[in-house]
């Protein structure tokens, strides 16, 4: 209950005086990363190198619920829901948007010999790759093992559980109350505004396939009050049936649409525009922190404050519901698969998705650079998609998949925060899921009528930054005491 109401009285206080909040938490959030952006970048970097090593040691061949679990979802089901559950949606809109963005960057960042568009996408990969999801993968396999393996707790409860000694009862539930606290309070603001921000790309495909007279933000509000009756509907049908049915059907046909762009617009130019792109995402890959603190310019001081740093705290931000929904659909899979599957994949599927759409707008930017202009988010997907044969047809397909994408990023999320409201693992009552499905619904719905994602952005990059010292710790702590725990049981056996 205290962390139902801190987080509505923040979202209230955000909504009333949005400039006056957006003004404080981005004061905190710039002072803070103008001093540690660099150290929390390559403190990511570090976390992405500790995926792999952990995949690769004694601990990633434990089972997630023990040696004779069975897996619950298909290989091909449980990939759709991790990708349709963290970003597909955002994804379709982003990989228009943002390598175009990013073209000007390149020319700050770096001198003439880069291949721009290249680089632009290498960059938005670095934003959406390995940083995001490697912590995402690494508090996923936490939760599940400590949840299916270790404790009958969920989320961070389990973790307690596995860190504290059994003898000290009050200090296990003060890490798992702190930890949940800041966890789902910092999550709230990232949920509601990446829910809000999908909810902007499907009005505003409504607005350009039937030509209606309203801007966006009239019509997100009408969209998002739709849209959460669906996913409260889907949530409420459970994981299988309901989410992971319509999140694997999503997946197939996002990858079917972005096949045909490849397909429709020059695949010689786009796949060797791909190879390029992968080229130059391995070169930043963990030299983009050196890069911007050997840079002096004062544009470039504001791309760092900006940018890297944010994206991090973001997705962190995210990271306890959306971890935690991985761990609830992993069971059965080795913490090995959790952890490289989790970021590997998707980080290979938006590495493609950067690739092939970010080349082709980038082309048709080239012969017509007017169409582009002022453009947002929500807008760009629609306007390079009229460019295309048949476009009103793809215009009209995204705006479904839209639409798909936004039941399936928001039904999991009700879920788990759902879930979050019980002491064990278990399947939360449909009165939870209700509630739940309201207060997330009601707060986007009004974040989009009320132009607060500003705040709601800026609030949720700030609170994440002391959760994100929780995160760590806790990481430590966890691995610490799992690899202590399996000595001592490979020593007695």
């Amino acid at each position: 209950m205290p962390i139902a109401v801190t987080a509505v009285l923040i979202t209230a206080m955000a909504l009333i005086a949005p400039d006056t909040m957006t003004a404080a938490a981005r004061s905190f959030s710039t002072r803070f990363m103008a001093r540690w952006d660099v150290v929390y970048v390559n403190t990511f970097s570090i976390l992405v190198v500790a995926v792999f090593a952990i995949a690769f040691s004694p601990l990633g061949r434990i089972r997630i619920g023990g040696a004779d679990a069975v897996t619950e979802f298909s290989r091909t089901t449980w990939i759709g829901m991790i990708f349709s559950g963290a970003m597909g949606g955002s994804l379709i809109g982003f990989s228009v948007y943002q390598p175009l963005e990013h073209l000007q960057h390149v020319r700050l960042l770096f001198e003439g010999g880069a291949n721009e568009q290249a680089t632009a996408n290498a960059l938005a990969i670095y934003m959406w790759g390995f940083h995001g999801w490697g912590p995402w993968s690494l508090l996923a396999a936490a939760f599940a093992y400590a949840s299916y393996n270790r404790s009958d707790a969920f989320g961070f409860k389990g973790i307690a559980d596995v860190v504290i000694p059994a003898p000290y009862p009050k200090s296990r539930t003060f890490l798992a109350g702190i930890s949940d606290y800041a966890g789902i309070v910092s999550c709230w603001f990232s949920s509601s505004v990446g829910l809000a921000l999908i909810t902007q790309q499907v009005a505003g495909g409504l607005i350009d396939s039937f030509q209606l007279g309203a801007t966006t933000k009239v019509f997100a509000p009408i969209v998002s009050v739709v849209m959460a009756a669906c996913f409260v509907a889907v949530a409420l049908t459970g994981l299988k049936s309901g989410i992971g049915r319509l999140s694997r059907y999503n997946f197939i046909l996002a990858h079917l649409f972005l096949a045909t762009v490849f397909l429709l617009c020059n695949p010689i130019e786009l796949l060797w525009g791909l190879v390029s792109s992968v080229v130059a995402y391995g070169k930043l890959l963990f030299t983009l922190p050196f890069i911007l603190t050997g840079a002096q310019d004062e544009a470039v001081r504001a791309f760092r404050l900006v940018w890297p740093a944010s994206y991090m705290l973001w997705w962190l931000g995210m990271s306890v519901i959306i971890s935690a929904y991985f761990a609830k659909i992993s069971y059965g899979r080795t913490v090995r698969e959790v952890l490289l599957v989790i970021t590997v994949v998707p980080t290979a599927l938006i590495t493609i998705w950067f690739g092939v759409m970010g080349n082709a707008a980038a082309a048709i930017l080239e012969q017509a650079p007017q169409l582009f202009e002022d453009l947002s988010a929500s807008q760009a997907v629609y306007t390079f998609l009229h460019q295309l044969p048949a476009g009103d047809a793809f215009a009209g397909f995204v705006l479904l998949l839209s639409a798909l994408f936004l039941i399936t990023t928001g039904a999991p999320m009700i879920y788990v925060l759902a879930e979050f409201m019980y002491e064990s693992v278990t399947t939360p009552s449909r009165g939870t899921i209700l509630l739940w499905g309201v207060a997330l619904g009601t707060t986007v719905t009004v974040v989009s009528a009320q132009s607060g994602i500003t705040a709601m952005q800026e609030l949720a990059i700030s609170v994440s930054i002391p959760f994100s010292f929780v995160y760590l710790a806790l990481m430590i702590l966890f691995l610490a005491r799992s690899a202590v725990d399996r000595l001592r049981r490979r020593s007695e056996e």
